[in-house]
């Protein structure tokens, strides 16, 4: 059953494909007000025939909850040690590049209190210097690509750096019959929402290779870093994937990610193009597992909800001030 709440709606947003999102950048997802139907109107108690404002939904018609973003929800179980460790060394070879940043700290009265605001400027302006986005930016544009592609859109123009890439793709996903792009799903049950890359078919000798039946759809998600230290992740993300219905932001209607079949909740596809080394590679994942995982992050996730809101708050019953 879909938890229903009422959210705050000031400062809202809008993306693309018309998903209300908070300051945050977190997905509202909306359902019909069972109450009203979703006409806003119920009729009146007092004058027969009459109808008054929806005392569930306030005349909206609908209620919604702020969901979390798959990512996001299954971080708590992600090991983060390594990432940690590379946003030290690009800090670090941020301040090597532009050496007036350190003099710039060393300015600041109390980086770790009151400076602490500017304190991060400075860490970010280092990690710029380092170009730590750099790898994002090109992964963000060698996904544009491969969605042209999968779509049977010209990419236009491609840069020569890419485009030994682009050819392994092809090349790889030749097996694969791309059912969708691009797709917004929501899995009510946790309460979270995101937007898997791809939902394939998969046919003739990769169907084989991967000793599934020929026409198995399964989701598929492009990678152009490593993943060797995120599989686990990858896993729990992919299997919510496998779980979604399609969410209607005009309508609120959650329907079956295809009418094909059943998308398979045991495999997953990793296709791993790692940007600028003209290969690619499809990486099969058990998402039967990545499920279990999934699990342990609900459970994790309210063990900390309820010492962030309804535990003892620390509050003593005992105080001794000296």
């Amino acid at each position: 059953m879909i938890d229903i709440v009422d959210i705050e709606t000031s400062g809202d947003t809008t993306d693309k494909r018309g998903i209300v999102r908070d300051k945050k950048d977190r997905p509202k997802i909306f359902t019909l007000c069972l109450f009203c139907d979703g006409d806003g109107r119920t009729a009146s108690q007092k004058r027969a025939g009459k109808t008054v404002q929806c005392p569930a939904c306030k005349g909206e018609g609908k209620k919604g909850k702020t969901y979390a973003r798959t990512t996001t929800y299954i971080d708590v179980l992600d090991d983060k040690t390594s990432l940690s460790d590379w946003k030290l060394r690009m800090a670090i070879e941020g301040i090597n590049r532009k050496p007036g940043l350190l003099e710039a700290w060393k300015e600041l009265t109390d980086p770790l209190g009151a400076d602490k605001g500017k304190a991060m400027g400075l860490v970010g302006a280092a990690m710029d210097a380092a170009d730590s986005s750099l790898k994002a930016e090109v992964g963000t544009a060698l996904h544009e690509i491969s969605e042209d592609i999968d779509a049977g859109k010209d990419p236009g123009f491609i840069p020569d750096e890419f485009l030994k890439d682009i050819e392994a793709y092809k090349l790889c996903t030749a097996d694969l019959e791309v059912i969708h792009i691009e797709t917004f799903g929501v899995l009510d049950e946790f309460g979270i929402a995101g937007t898997f890359d791809r939902l394939v078919r998969v046919k003739g000798e990769l169907a084989r290779e991967l000793g599934v039946p020929d026409g198995t759809l399964l989701i598929a998600d492009l990678k152009t870093g490593g993943i060797e230290y995120g599989l686990g992740k990858i896993a729990m993300q992919l299997a919510a994937y496998s779980r979604m219905k399609q969410y209607d932001p005009v309508t609120f209607v959650r329907s079956e990610l295809t009418d094909l079949g059943e998308v398979s909740q045991d495999l997953a596809l990793i296709i791993h193009m790692p940007s600028g080394e003209g290969r690619c590679e499809l990486v099969p994942v058990n998402i039967d597992k990545g499920w279990t995982g999934l699990a342990k992050c609900r459970d994790l996730r309210e063990w900390r909800n309820y010492w962030n809101r309804k535990g003892s708050k620390g509050i003593g019953i005992r105080t001794i001030t000296l």
